[in-house]
This record gives structure tokens, C-alpha cells and sequence, in this order.
């Protein structure tokens, strides 16, 4: 079996992540990787057993030989580099979340996109993590019945820290940029309406930056569900991660990721993974790594699976766009302390 030609451009910790996992794939072939610290980059290959550190991402673009790009660089970044790999005919492209770091530059990437026929995967890993695709089956099996509410947590450990708040986007679009998506992609239902509160509870910086650290957002869906989006940057405990859909015919619960994990009460009553006494001690998830690990592989993986099967991967670009939406409408309802309609800005 011939391999797929990769090239990963950006070697940060994702994309570092990402070419470890590329490299357990026996259908790939890591020829190349890229980072603006060269130093950085020679010392992973050598490490990894990577051949080729090259001097630019325009060079890893150039390269006849390479199939397939992975791009991990700043938010910032996203916009150019996807928008050069397409142009340079290269038809199969990951992109870490989000798309781009606005809505215009999301919209014009997905012009791009459709114009090119470029298949493009946005990595919205948690449609891949064990918890989230088993809420996600057992809603569409018609278990919970109409979908009523939504209610979703998201903290990270830590605060990235200013700099990389001001390459990412900011909270709604490196953060809730998540939830928008996995809301979408449970429920089935695209968001029509957007009410964001924001507040400054752990780092006085970020308000300078005119952003949060903390907010919530209310989402009205397109069939009549409403979803409630809660989150902060920083948790004293680890990663908080949890998800409740409450429909006519019960309700399923996603926990922090543990041996018992998901919680379905019906008619018949609660039905756990594994009775209470059994589940050891939880200990705090410090590292997204940890807590996603199976989801980045298979994220990635499926999106090789596609370029064999010549399908187009998902989360799709439209996708990316569909979250750069939400998040947009998200940062003005917070600033004008107003509801916003999807619509509204779908010309923009």
C-alpha cells in the first residue's frame, strides 16, 4: 500500500501531538515539519525520527511530493497559510480549531475552499472523544426523545497566558469556539439566536485586552432546543468538562472523564457505566493531551481514512465557519449586552 505524504507546519504543542500520532499510522509517510524555531523543530525530528525539518511552511507547500498538511500555528496564522496551501494545490488539509480568528476571514477561506474543491478538516476533536459520540448516538437514537436543554461546562486548568490570548481570538473564539460545534453536532440543529454575559475573574490583563476569562452563552437552536454554555479559562481542579441533554424522554450526562463517565435517567430510572462504589478517586486532568488523547488520534485518523476513500472529512470548513459565527455573535451580544440573530451577520 502506497502511503500518504504528509507535512505537519507548526510544532507547538498540538502540533507536535499531531505528528506523534501520525507517525503510530502505518498508512503515513511524515516527510516534513515546519517551526518558526528552527532549533525546536531539528531537535523533535531527530527525536521523532522525522527526515526533513523544513526552512518555511512555504517550502513544505512547495513540495510535489507532499499529500496531505497539517497546520498548527497560531490562530493568528490560520487564515494565510490554509488560504496558501489551497492556492498552492494542496487538496488535503487539517487545520486545528478554529477555521480563523474572525468571521470575514472565515468566510473568505470557505469561499476558497468550495472554489478548489479542497477537502478540509477542522479539528473539533471532541466529536471523536468516547463521552461526546456516545451522547451524540444516543440522542439520534431517539432515547432522550425532543430535545428540550442543553446545558454545557467547559474550564481549562490553566490560562494560556496574554500572548497567546491575543494570536487565538479570544475566549468565544479558543474556548467556546467547542461548544458551539459539539452543540450543533448532538443536537443536529443549527444556532439561530446568541446571548453572551462576560466577566474579568481571574486575570486583570485579559480586560485590557477588552475579553473575558469567564462567561456564559445562551444559544436558541433551529428546532426549538436551547443550549446554556458555561466557561472559564482558568479551574483551581483540572479540565471540567461535562454535558447534560434534557429532552421529553429523559436526560443523558457526560461527567469529567473517568471510569464512569455518563449518566442516562429515564422512566425506567438511572442507568450509570458502572455502579458508584466501583469508580476510584478522580484525579484532576492538568493537560488537554490527557484528558482528549484518544480523540486526537482518531480525529486524525479518520481524516486519513478519508484521503484513501477520497471522502470529505469532517468537521468540514463550514463547519469552522458555522462556529466562527456563533463566536462572533457571541463577542457583540456580550459587548451590547443584546441577543443577537445568526442571520444578522451571515452577510458579512
Amino acid at each position: 500500500m502506497e502511503k500518504v505524504k504528509f507535512g505537519v507546519i507548526g510544532m507547538g504543542n498540538m502540533g507536535s501531538l499531531h505528528a506523534e500520532n501520525l507517525l503510530k499510522m502505518r498508512e503515513v509517510y511524515l516527510k516534513v515539519i515546519y517551526d518558526i524555531d528552527v532549533k525546536k523543530a531539528s531537535y523533535l525530528a531527530r527525536m521523532l525520527g522525522i527526515p526533513n525539518v523544513a526552512a518555511s511552511w512555504e517550502e513544505v507547500m512547495d513540495d510535489p511530493e507532499i499529500d496531505a498538511i497539517v497546520i498548527a500555528v497560531p490562530t493568528v496564522l490560520h487564515y494565510e497559510i490554509i488560504s496558501s496551501a489551497i492556492k498552492s494545490g494542496k487538496r488535503w488539509i487539517f487545520t486545528e480549531k478554529p477555521l480563523t480568528h474572525n468571521l470575514e476571514s472565515a468566510k473568505e477561506l470557505l469561499k476558497l475552499v468550495e472554489k478548489n474543491n479542497t477537502k478540509l478538516q477542522v479539528g473539533f476533536n471532541r466529536r471523536f472523544d468516547h463521552n461526546y459520540k456516545k451522547i451524540h448516538d444516543i440522542v439520534k437514537g431517539d432515547k432522550i426523545g425532543e430535545i428540550h436543554i442543553i446545558r454545557d461546562i467547559t474550564r481549562d486548568p490553566e490560562i494560556h497566558g496574554v500572548d497567546f490570548l491575543t494570536s487565538s481570538g479570544g475566549l468565544f473564539y479558543d474556548i467556546f469556539i467547542h461548544e458551539f460545534d459539539i452543540v450543533r453536532y448532538i443536537t443536529s440543529q443549527e444556532v439561530e439566536r446568541v446571548y453572551a454575559v462576560g466577566s474579568v475573574k481571574w486575570e486583570p490583563r485579559i480586560k485590557e485586552l477588552g475579553d473575558y476569562d469567564t462567561a456564559v452563552v445562551l444559544l436558541e437552536m433551529s428546532g426549538g432546543a436551547i443550549a446554556v454554555i458555561e466557561g472559564s479559562m482558568k479551574s483551581v481542579y483540572g479540565y471540567d468538562q461535562r454535558l447534560e441533554v434534557f429532552g421529553s424522554k429523559g436526560s443523558i450526562l457526560i461527567l469529567n472523564d473517568r471510569e464512569t463517565a455518563t449518566a442516562l435517567t429515564d422512566a425506567n430510572g438511572l442507568l450509570l457505566d458502572k455502579p458508584l462504589q466501583d469508580v476510584p478517586p478522580h484525579r484532576p486532568l492538568m493537560h488537554t493531551k490527557h484528558r482528549y488523547e484518544e480523540s486526537y488520534f482518531e480525529e486524525l485518523y479518520e481524516f486519513v481514512r478519508c484521503i484513501f476513500e477520497n471522502k470529505t472529512p469532517l468537521p468540514t470548513a463550514e463547519d469552522g465557519y458555522k462556529a466562527n459565527l456563533v463566536a462572533e455573535c457571541a463577542k457583540i451580544s456580550s459587548k451590547e449586552n443584546k441577543p443577537i440573530l445568526v442571520g444578522n451577520l451571515k452577510g458579512i
